[in-house]
């Protein structure tokens, strides 16, 4: 088959990996599954436990939340008064409460009923809609800002939904996503016992090189791309030692997950 990433066809090695094995692209240096789901899973993040247990993560992770939105706001220019966010992926709302507190107004998609429903209550001025971001592009060219952090893994077809995040944003819109390395260090060391080969949750994982390919053929242009490592709950001298060890990883681009910014072409 065609890699879902970097669209060549390639004959690709297989990784071992459990119950699912994972195709490595050898023109793009990206995972994916083999055999090729026919649909995707979102039942870890349902039902009330695992809505309970997503909620208590991010609620953990705010700070984490916060850097990404600075990161946005630096490249914005201006006051963020009345900018327009959507995120992809909301879970239980703590990215969109931390956003609409600092002036964005607000919307997201989720694909999880029980987290959209948490997210609604702490959040009672945002529009969240349960969806799949690819077969939904309601509210095109309404957005200065697109969110997906650690969502684009779970897909089955990513450059349809970079299409419709693209869809979403006004011209020259800003599109921040993350989402796992496979030229990280833990990949390079650990090969199939990296935590982020998870044939339950993960169906492509993508190099530099594959993301920048689909980024653009989605009609973005990479404003910044680096590399994070960390859980995003580090707090005190732990957040300072996770950001030394960041900063060090990201001078070879081996961080855990790859962090880009992108803009729209106008």
């Amino acid at each position: 088959m065609r890699c879902p990433m970097c669209q060549l066809e390639s004959a690709a090695p297989v990784l071992k990996v459990g119950a699912g094995d994972y195709c490595a692209c050898p023109q793009c240096g990206g995972l994916y599954l083999d055999p090729y789901p026919a649909r995707q899973t979102n039942a870890v993040f349902e039902g009330d436990a695992g809505a309970a247990e997503q909620q208590a993560l991010e609620v953990a992770r705010r700070g984490y939340f916060l850097r990404h939105l600075i990161r946005i706001e630096k490249h914005v220019g201006r006051t963020v008064q009345n900018w327009r966010l959507m995120e992809i992926g909301c879970g239980s709302g703590v990215l969109l409460q931390t956003a609409i507190a600092r002036g964005w107004q607000a919307d997201a998609l989720e694909m999880s009923p029980e987290l959209a429903a948490i997210a609604r209550r702490i959040n009672p001025t945002a529009k969240i809609t349960v969806a799949d971001v690819v077969d939904h592009t309601t509210g095109a060219a309404e957005y200065d800002a697109v969110m997906a952090l650690d969502v684009l893994e779970h897909v089955l077809d990513p450059g349809l939904m970079l299409r419709n995040c693209c869809s979403l944003l006004k011209p020259g819109g800003l599109l921040l996503l993350q989402t796992p390395n496979t030229a990280s260090l833990r990949f390079r060391t650990q090969g199939a016992a990296w935590e982020m080969m998870d044939p339950d949750q993960h169906i492509n994982l993508f190099s530099q090189r594959g993301l920048e390919m689909l980024l653009e053929n989605s009609c973005f242009e990479v404003v910044t791309l680096s590399t994070v490592s960390g859980s995003g709950m580090e707090v005190g001298a732990a957040r300072a030692a996770a950001a030394v060890k960041q900063w060090v990883l990201d001078r070879g681009k081996l961080g855990n997950a790859l962090c880009v910014l992108a803009r729209r072409r106008v």
